[in-house]
């Protein structure tokens, strides 16, 4: 007889070895992309991508989910007629997508709300059909929105036949945790650094004339790093904090559990310094509704005391306001309010009533008539009446969804993983005023696959199978 069970070994050393390769592709694929050409770089993503693919759907998007915030540094660079080499990312995921969902026999079928998920991309579908067909032009705009929209609820449709029990959700939330290490050692690198070193040929930011990488606009700093702006930063920092507090609760180790808490509090000082309201009112409302939905009233009491002391003492973050709290007390105009988006939005508006056929009023013109910074009237402009009522439609399906999957959970990691989709897709809700959070399709991978599982998790809950005989009686 052994004097140990070697079985717990094999079974520690399962569970060690996919983070300890994730960590390495990641290292790895670091080095390349910072000594190696773009074009060299997309080949072999392509490759790897194809074979994980082939061998397993599963590894191929755990590996796509962890490198993305590593290509997302190729935003502006141009690649064989590409405007950066993340259209060619999207457009494949969208390839490798609906092969799975046939492969797969169509049984997205079995989500709760696919079928409002489906209306909503036929709506873009036509939308875009009418721009093909009238504004010739316009088509590659048009094909850039469909595609970032595509890439998203197709995530919706498939990613819950990929990572359907918990194991696999275990993954894939380790993954999301993971792929954000690298990321933010190179926002501090290049926040207090003043030398740019290796990441200079990457840098697009703006002004520098303090430590790091940062622009300036209307007299403030605001941290971008090596990414497009600042909302790529503060949603790494966003995607570390609510997943990092979710894992939380699962460790015991005590070393494990600091080096986490350190992790997530690392993510705090950057996100700040975006000076992103969305980021800011998205990590406000997110972690106030987990603590309300969670009843931990001390720590509810804790974040708003320290969102009075941040304001009370920081000038610079009252300042990103002032434009909203000067209308709201009336003393400033609408058009002022989201550093000026209010005229913009007033533009748009009076496009569609007076500019706009009737046709297009009906259906838009997605991706040729601009992109409003707010998605109500974004999706007015480009998918019209129908597009945004068939959007609404499907928020609220998905918001009922969610909340009858937390509420009526029975197990307690099928709540938490239910409450972390829920919060995060209640935190995108509130980024819809000053933005347009469904075309960021870093954040839309990782909010629709979570909806997505959580939904298919609970589909028995949503829709009892004696609801559904008694229908066929």
């Amino acid at each position: 007889m052994p004097m140990f069970d070697t079985s717990l070994v094999y079974e520690k050393r399962n569970q060690v070895l996919p983070f300890f390769i994730a960590i390495i592709m990641s290292i790895a694929f670091s080095a390349i992309i910072l000594k190696f050409e773009i074009v060299s770089i997309a080949m072999l993503f392509i490759i790897c991508f194809s074979i994980f693919f082939f061998l397993s759907p599963k590894i191929s998007f755990l590996f796509i989910l962890l490198i993305r915030p590593l290509l997302d540094v190729y935003w502006n660079s141009p690649m064989l007629g590409f405007k950066n080499p993340l259209y060619l990312v999207g457009g494949l995921a969208v390839i490798f997508l609906m092969i799975f969902i046939v492969k797969e026999k169509f049984q997205f079928r079995n989500i709760p709300y696919a079928n409002l998920v489906l209306l909503f991309l036929a709506s873009q579908m036509f939308s875009f059909l009418i721009v093909v067909v009238t504004l010739p032009d316009a088509r590659l705009g048009a094909l850039d929105n469909l595609l970032r929209i595509f890439n998203a609820y197709l995530m919706f449709l498939a990613l819950p036949f990929i990572f359907s029990t918990r194991k696999d959700i275990e993954r894939l939330i380790n993954i999301l945790l993971l792929a954000n290490v690298i990321p933010l050692g190179i926002i501090y690198y290049t926040w207090y650094s003043g030398d740019m070193g290796i990441f200079t040929d990457y840098f697009h930011g703006g002004k520098i004339d303090e430590p790091g990488a940062l622009m300036e606009y209307r007299g403030v700093m605001r941290l971008s790093g090596i990414w497009q702006g600042t909302f790529n930063v503060a949603f790494y920092c966003l995607q570390i904090i609510f997943v990092g507090i979710l894992k939380l609760r699962y460790l015991k180790n005590v070393l494990w559990r600091l080096g986490l808490l350190g992790y997530i509090a690392l993510s705090i000082p950057p996100l700040f310094q975006t000076y992103l309201r969305a980021g800011w009112i998205m990590a406000f409302a997110g972690l106030g509704l987990w603590f309300i939905l969670r009843k931990k009233i001390w720590y509810l009491f804790i974040l708003l005391l320290g969102v009075i002391v941040l304001f009370w003492f920081s000038e610079t973050a009252r300042g990103r306001f002032a434009d909203e709290v000067a209308f709201i007390t009336g003393e400033g105009a609408f058009e002022r309010i989201g550093s000026g988006r209010g005229t913009q939005w007033l533009q748009y508006i009076d496009v569609y009533l007076y500019d706009f056929s009737f046709i297009e009023k009906l259906f838009g013109k997605i991706g040729a008539a601009g992109r409003p910074e707010n998605q109500i009237i974004y999706l007015l402009i480009n998918s019209g009446i129908f597009g945004l009522c068939s959007y609404l439609i499907l928020m609220v399906g998905i918001t009922k969804g969610l909340w009858k999957s937390f509420k009526r959970s029975i197990g307690v990691f099928d709540r938490d993983i239910a409450l972390l989709a829920l919060v995060l897709h209640i935190a995108f809700i509130f980024a819809w005023i000053g933005g347009t959070p469904l075309l960021w399709i870093n954040a839309q991978w990782v909010l629709c696959s979570l909806i997505g599982i959580v939904l298919y998790q609970n589909r028995f809950i949503l829709h009892p199978p004696h609801k559904l005989l008694q229908r066929t009686e």
